[in-house]
């Protein structure tokens, strides 16, 4: 039942957490600087719980491991909701709501492996980015980008050598130029697994899933799409894609694409538009999926598996 206000000095930190077992419970806690966090988490075991938390910089740092943050509000109007670096691993996000307002990620993890994000709301510019993360758990979280920023992807991750990585029963809204779930060039190495099931991503976004053109080449992929129902946009003038698998990798390894539901249910025309679209991609297995175009697409080209 606290409160803490900052506004200065520059790199000021509203509280700093730098030992462990410590709780920060029904607080309010706010930084107005834009270059300093309104809480810094320096070391393990620490939670933040039922609390609000606001900045013009970061929301929360944390720079060690096993930390909690439960039923609490993480807002930035100007860089990061939480920021969490390599050393963050076993991180656990529940029941709580994070933002950021412009030009960044809302949740952003650097690396570090064994996080867990559930039951929770987190919208930004780009909303969540898990850049390499290994046995990290993403799960009935609902992901929405607000304006036009950073890549303005819902989720964006990337897959370390060996790692995996779950996201699933999560809603899940993208920018109108970026992607429901997003994994750009270089995001999967080798013997990576990422699994992507029973999610619920809605249009907006030009891509529902999105896997770039692996220019590395990695080998012995483990992909698992199952179970997603995914709404491809209907925008003017402009190409979509439910599902769009670039080149992934030369040998080796598995594409499991299963049990989704590709609807449309915008109407509207647009360019050209794909219910699954695969470049180049081998060793891809189809089966059990349903693209349904109920006379949706007014104006331009459906097609609906390339």
């Amino acid at each position: 039942l606290s409160t803490v206000d900052s506004t200065v000095p520059i790199g000021s930190t509203g509280v700093d957490l730098n030992g462990s077992f410590n709780r920060i419970l029904q607080s309010w806690i706010s930084n107005l600087h834009p270059q300093g966090p309104a809480i810094s988490i320096s070391n393990s075991d620490n939670a933040i719980l039922n609390s609000t938390v606001t900045s013009n910089g970061t929301a929360v740092e944390v720079f060690s491991a096993n930390n909690l943050i439960s039923g609490s509000f993480l807002a930035s109007s100007g860089s990061r909701g939480v920021d969490a670096n390599a050393a963050a691993n076993y991180t656990t996000i529940t029941l709580s709501t994070i933002t950021s307002g412009a030009g960044d990620y809302a949740l952003y993890f650097a690396g570090g492996g064994n996080n867990r994000v559930a039951n929770s709301y987190i919208q930004g510019p780009g909303a969540v980015h898990y850049a390499g993360s290994n046995g990290s758990i993403l799960a009935n979280v609902l992901v929405a980008t607000n304006t036009a920023g950073a890549d303005g992807s819902g989720v964006r991750v990337a897959v370390g050598t060996g790692d995996s990585l779950l996201i699933a029963t999560n809603t899940i809204r993208g920018g109108r130029q970026g992607a429901g779930i997003l994994l750009d060039d270089g995001a999967l190495n080798s013997w990576a697994a990422l699994t992507i099931a029973t999610n619920a991503i809605l249009s907006g976004a030009k891509y529902g899933i999105y896997f770039a053109n692996q220019s590395a080449s990695p080998q012995y992929l483990q992909i698992d799409i199952a179970s997603n129902t995914i709404n491809p946009s209907v925008i003017s003038g402009n190409q979509s894609y439910g599902i769009y698998l670039g080149m992934l990798w030369g040998d080796g390894g598995t594409v499991m694409v299963r049990d989704n539901s590709i609807y449309y249910r915008d109407s509207g025309s647009v360019s050209l538009t794909y219910g699954f679209y695969n470049y180049l991609t081998k060793n891809v297995t189809f089966t059990h999926n349903r693209i349904n175009n109920p006379g949706m697409v007014t104006g331009g080209s459906f097609i609906g598996m390339y």
